[in-house]
């Protein structure tokens, strides 16, 4: 039986939807990605919302930078909103949430596929991966295939890739230091000047490139 790889960000690996991808028989691998929370191939990467976070999302505006990453560097980036109920029972106008919708769709120009539990999730973005790796012979890259970067884009890439350090945090850090060598040289008490940069983040960068390779055979 073939059975798809599904790369999982780091932080949906103790979920419901990983342990029902896991029982189905999928290949996860976990890694802190770049953007999205499940990459199904080289060109499919998924952004799972509830119905909750979802709304709180459009409100504190996260969704719409999220979305315009996840445009950004695939060639099928997907909106998955996940939960039973209705998205118009919270205090946000229900025109807002319309608007939102219509601006995914049109604007971005993103799917949106909506399930009623984990389970359901799951069996959706199995389904996805098996049709792309298996039947659509899609190839698969954890870098996606959206387009080639450009500098700023590589330069926030690479900082994002640090332990315990995001895009966001990557793009405070190179706002702070310019460059990503003055990120690498930079002592822990002047990394944790930065915006949301505490002693663990800290010593997680310094570690990154203080400390030396080993390669498999020496571990």
């Amino acid at each position: 039986m073939e059975t798809p790889k599904i790369i999982v960000d780091h932080r949906e690996s103790k979920s419901t939807v990983s342990r029902v991808l896991y029982r189905l028989g999928a290949n996860l691998e976990q890694k802190q990605l770049h953007v999205g929370d499940y990459q199904l191939s080289d060109r499919v990467c998924v952004e799972r919302k509830e119905l909750s976070d979802f709304v709180k999302s459009i409100i504190d505006k996260r969704l719409f930078a999220q979305l315009k990453e996840l445009k950004q560097n695939y060639k099928i980036p997907l909106l998955l909103i996940e939960g039973e109920g209705s998205l118009y029972c919270s205090n946000v106008h229900p025109n807002a949430i319309r608007g939102a919708l219509a601006s995914i769709a049109i604007d971005y120009g993103i799917p949106i596929l909506w399930t009623d539990s984990m389970e359901d999730t799951a069996q959706t973005l199995f389904h996805i991966a098996k049709r792309e790796q298996f039947n659509l012979k899609k190839d698969f890259s954890p870098h996606g295939s959206k387009k080639p970067m450009g500098l700023r884009e590589a330069q926030e890439y690479v900082v994002s890739a640090i332990p315990n350090v995001g895009i966001m945090l990557a793009k405070n850090l190179l706002k702070e230091f310019r460059t990503i060598k003055a990120i690498s040289l930079a002592e822990e008490e002047d990394l944790k000047k930065v915006s949301k940069v505490g002693n663990k983040k800290a010593k997680s960068i310094k570690k990154l490139f203080e400390e030396e390779y080993k390669h498999e055979e020496e571990l």
